[in-house]
């Protein structure tokens, strides 16, 4: 991932960024664990989810308008829940960034019941 413009540098500015996107795309690890698509859910039932918790790691100095590896993967997920973890890599393999994730997640026709 990265920012598709070239930003000033200001290491804050990169890492409020980074913080930022790091929940991006956390659900998608656990939803894969789970036998449904957030597509199917939100055109045909409905979903709701939620962020339970979000913990953020920087680890070193980063620009998020270089490239960035983001390795994210889900080591639990059941029952409408689901824990995510990701590892944030600069161009060089560096580790420069952390971050876990709790996620909830319900069909509309679930939360109603």
């Amino acid at each position: 991932m990265r920012v598709d413009e070239r930003l000033t540098d200001d290491p804050l500015l990169h890492a409020c960024l980074l913080l930022y996107a790091s929940d991006l795309t956390m659900a998608d690890a656990v939803t894969a664990q789970h036998p449904i698509v957030w597509e199917d859910l939100i055109a045909a039932r409905g979903m709701f989810g939620a962020s339970l918790d979000h913990a953020f790691w920087l680890h070193a100095p980063v620009r998020i308008d270089d490239w960035i590896l983001h390795i994210q993967e889900s080591s639990r997920a059941a029952n409408g829940r689901g824990f995510t973890t990701g590892r944030f890599f600069d161009q060089a393999g560096k580790l420069v960034a952390s971050v876990a994730q709790e996620i909830f997640i319900k069909t509309t026709s679930e939360r109603a019941a």
